[in-house]
């Protein structure tokens, strides 16, 4: 008999008990399912998070084109105009990315399926393209696929002719567009109450998960305790007895 075989073979057959032990697996089960929840619902607070942070560039540069101070001169009114065209189309490529639909060589974008993210972009665009004469008046065009280019030679020009219908364009449409990113990003706008909701979820989903991780870590326990009291009972006693027998 080789005792010491035996002996490891007793030793390795107690640690898979604590991992096969029926009502340890029954428990892991919960563990992980609420793991792989709790980090999707993460992803897609980031991706909301990332949708929040560009609406709310937008809102800051549409507050900035109803600044007096800061489309006072046409080199300060430039650059405000152009903060915002930029704030804008940074907006649209970020949503697009986010809720962008499987097909070709493209894989859906973490908001795919979630058509709040799409619908606040939406209304972006429609503010906006409802004030396109105000925004030709500066020589800032839309572009079929929803974005803004800004001819700054037309702006500078337009300011030179009438500054006052330049700054009044700007302000009208600063105005409409800040209403709309304010709305979106409050605690009831479909983005804000998105990101609430989400982070809402994943501290529930983290509580749960602690609390059945616990009771998985007391079960394991357990069924250690009771392989331990294995390895000091009898047989573990017969075993050191057999080794002093013979000297092994």
């Amino acid at each position: 008999m080789n005792i010491s075989a035996l002996s490891s073979a007793a030793r390795a057959s107690s640690a898979r008990s604590v991992d096969t032990n029926p009502v340890t697996t029954a428990l892991r089960r919960p563990v992980e399912a609420l793991s792989q929840e709790a980090q999707s619902t993460r992803i897609r607070l980031s991706a909301y998070g990332q949708v929040k942070s560009a609406v709310a560039e937008v809102q800051n540069a549409a507050k900035a084109l109803q600044d007096s101070k800061q489309v006072q001169t046409a080199d300060a009114a430039k650059k405000t105009a152009e903060a915002f065209v930029k704030a804008y189309n940074a907006e649209n490529r970020t949503t697009a990315s986010l809720t962008r639909r499987e097909g070709g060589h493209n894989s859906a974008g973490t908001l795919a399926d979630d058509p709040r993210a799409r619908s606040a972009s939406n209304e972006l665009q429609r503010t906006v393209s409802k004030t396109e004469s105000e925004f030709r008046q500066a020589g800032i065009t839309r572009q079929t696929d929803g974005s803004l280019t800004m001819d700054t030679k037309a702006f500078e020009a337009a300011y030179a002719k009438d500054s006052g219908s330049v700054r009044q364009a700007l302000g009208t449409v600063g105005s409409r567009v800040e209403v709309v990113a304010s709305r979106q990003i409050s605690a009831s706008g479909s983005v804000g109450s998105a990101v609430n909701n989400l982070s809402s979820k994943v501290v529930n989903l983290e509580d749960r998960q602690a609390d059945a991780q616990a009771r998985l870590d007391q079960s394991q326990q357990i069924v250690q305790e009771q392989t331990d009291r294995f390895k000091t009972g009898p047989f573990a006693t017969g075993v050191s007895a057999y080794k002093g027998v013979f000297s092994i």
